[in-house]
Formats: C-alpha cells, structure tokens, sequence
C-alpha cells in the first residue's frame, strides 16, 4: 500500500511539474524554447528515497515524451499557422492578377461590341472575348471564395495556438484530479495502526521536516506530494464509544480515523 501512495505521489509531481513547463513554454508572453527538463521537480522525501529511483526513472520518462509530443504539436500549428498565411498572400496577389485581366478583356469586349454594332467586328472575335470575360469572371469569383476560405482556416489555426495551453492545462488538470482522487481512496484504506503513526509521525517536525501547527490544524498528513490538514477527527476504538475532538488528543494504535474536516494543500 505504501509503494502504490508513493507512486501515487510521483505521478502527481509529475503532473505538477508538466502543468508548471505549460504555463511557462506556452502560456500568455511564453518562450516556447524554454528548456522542459529544469521543470521536472520531485518533493525532497521522494527524490532522496533510493528504493523509489525506478519509479522516479519512469516518471521522468514519461514528462519527457509528454513535453516533446506536445512541443511537436505546438511547432506543428506554428508551422500550418505560417503556411496557411504565405497561401493566403499568394491568394491574394493572385486577385489582383485576375482583376487586372478581367479589366483589360472587359474593356476590349466593350469596343468590339461598339464595332460590332457599326457591322465592324469579327463575330468569331467578339465571342471568343466574351469567353474569355466569363472565364476570367468565374477565376476571380474562384480565386475569391479560396481567400475567405484560407481566411477562416487562418483564424482557426490562430485560435488553436491561442487555446494550446488552456487545453493542455484542461487536460493535465482532469488527470491530477484522477490521480488526487486515487490518492485520497489509498489512504483511506490504509490500515487504522499505519494512519495513526502517521498522525503521530506529522507531530515530529524533526521526524518529517513539517513546520509546527498553529489554530485549529490538528493534524497534517503528507505522502509527498500533497498535504492533508486533519482539524476535526471522530475516532471508532474498540470497547469504546466513539468520541470527537483534535487526532493529537485522540489517536491511539487501533483507532479507526474518520476525518470530519480537511483541507488538500
């Protein structure tokens, strides 16, 4: 149970520390060439456990593809951002093309249709004109219709590289969420002589490192990654009614502990 909290604890660091390289590579002002391996940090009590280097090796792992894959798609929208913007100006440079040629064939149409009616004009001439106008009519109409399509793919391709963080951080938020979830549901089922002792142990600031309590925080449980500030406990003993009040007043080996108010941190 103990190695399954620690696993646990090391997948929401892991979390913690992609959530922290998103914020900073991609959020607004990011730089997405910051370096992502500095962003990959551990609390003191996991880093410095040797039992857990090859779950520690394996959650290294896994920020790193998870920040190369997403720096792969990040790039990838940058790329289709400034390809579809170069075709957009080539779209463009090309109607102001079809409008100098739709011109020029409208206004020769107009005079051999002047000189048509003076009996002047060819009538093989003046319908391959006329051809040649409709042609250039429906290419500039054509040419249009791409521009405001390339216009709106443009938009898109803006949009998604404006929302690439909030959507990753959406992403990584739901699986800390999952994660925070199953951390809470191990410990609970922690046997009752394991949760005292670590009620017991959160006393001893020499023991885990946690500064003294003060007011109403009774107790703090912490597995390495989050913490968890026990305040009002009630307590199932054996041979006993169940009574309330603070875990350091309460908690003996045997207690069943059921928190009544606590705060994740």
């Amino acid at each position: 149970m103990e190695r399954r909290t620690q696993s646990l604890s090391l997948l929401e660091s892991r979390i913690l520390s992609e959530l922290a390289y998103v914020r900073t590579a991609y959020g607004t002002g990011g730089d997405a060439s910051v370096d992502s391996a500095r962003f990959f940090t551990l609390p003191d009590r996991l880093a410095a456990n040797p039992a857990l280097a090859d779950l520690i090796d394996t959650q290294r792992d896994v920020y790193r593809q998870n920040t190369e894959s997403r720096a792969k798609r990040h790039a990838s929208l940058l790329d289709q951002q400034r390809l579809t913007a170069e075709r957009l100006d080539l779209l463009k440079q090309r109607r102001t093309e079809v409008e100098r040629e739709t011109v020029i064939i409208a206004e020769r149409l107009e005079a051999f249709q002047k000189l048509a009616k003076r009996k002047l004009a060819v009538a093989t001439d003046l319908m391959n004109l006329q051809r040649a106008s409709s042609s250039a009519n429906s290419s500039l109409l054509e040419v249009i219709a791409m521009i405001s399509e390339t216009e709106l793919t443009l938009e898109q391709r803006r949009l998604d590289l404006a929302t690439f963080a909030v959507n990753a951080r959406g992403e990584l938020a739901a699986e800390l969420s999952q994660v925070r979830s199953d951390l809470l549901d191990v410990r609970a089922r922690l046997d009752p002589a394991t949760r005292a002792g670590m009620v017991g142990a959160s006393y001893d600031e020499a023991a885990d490192g946690l500064p003294a309590l003060s007011g109403d925080k009774a107790a703090m449980l912490d597995d390495g990654g989050a913490q968890y500030a026990i305040t009002r406990v009630s307590l199932d003993r054996p041979g006993a009614a169940a009574s309330m009040g603070s875990p350091a007043s309460l908690v003996m080996p045997g207690d069943t502990i059921n928190a009544i108010s606590a705060a994740i941190y």
